[in-house]
């Protein structure tokens, strides 16, 4: 009776545990593909070209920041401010800010996702 409640505590254990590494190995992802339709800045001033942008927010710190990828190569990264949304979005959306003849990237909403992702807004030269 003792050797079964100490088999059973220790396995118990072991399952607590695995399940407890399973949660600290899983960081917060999300990825998405977005199109970017025009020559724009994210909120640091690095420019982006047109095309197809690989997107991954990293949500697991206290402040989250967005990158931007080509063929598996950071090409930007950008402080965000995870904003709830009312709804879940329907589609993945970029939404710009235009400064000067510039379009500066504002927001971006990932498909099925009820949070918006608000980049910084840049600060205008002194």
């Amino acid at each position: 009776m003792k050797n079964n409640f100490v088999t059973t505590l220790l396995g118990l254990g072991i399952a607590i545990l695995f399940a407890a590494s399973l949660g600290l190995a899983k960081t917060k992802t999300m990825t998405k593909t977005i199109q970017i339709l025009y020559p724009t800045e994210v909120s640091g001033g690095t420019p982006l070209k047109p095309g197809m942008y690989q997107v991954e927010l990293l949500a697991n710190s206290q402040s989250p920041e967005v990158g931007f990828y080509q063929n598996h190569t950071q090409i930007a990264e950008a402080p965000v401010k995870l904003v709830p949304s009312q709804t879940r979005n329907s589609v993945t959306e970029v939404q710009y800010d235009t400064i000067g003849n510039t379009h500066v990237i504002r927001e971006i909403d990932f498909r099925g996702s009820n949070q918006r992702m608000v980049l910084e807004k840049p600060q205008p030269d002194k």
